[in-house]
């Protein structure tokens, strides 16, 4: 289960960049989230944005970071 990715010196990304799918203390729609060791996640996670903004670079980053666990 994913609950946050952070990338940094990956194409775009100079300084680190975080992805977290962690919430924050509000309680709406609380029957929607996941429940993990005590800490609320979020289910899914859209990323969208301006062109130019990194979103593909963000895609490569975790996909890299797929293969290297995989190939471990």
């Amino acid at each position: 289960m994913l609950i946050q990715f952070s990338v940094t010196n990956f194409l775009f990304f100079r300084d680190e960049v975080i992805l977290s799918l962690s919430t924050n203390k509000d309680n709406s729609h609380k029957e929607n989230l996941l429940f993990y060791k005590n800490e609320r996640i979020l289910p899914s996670v859209a990323i969208y944005g301006v062109n130019a903004a990194g979103k593909s670079n963000l895609h490569k980053a975790m996909s890299a970071a797929i293969r290297m666990i995989c190939w471990i």
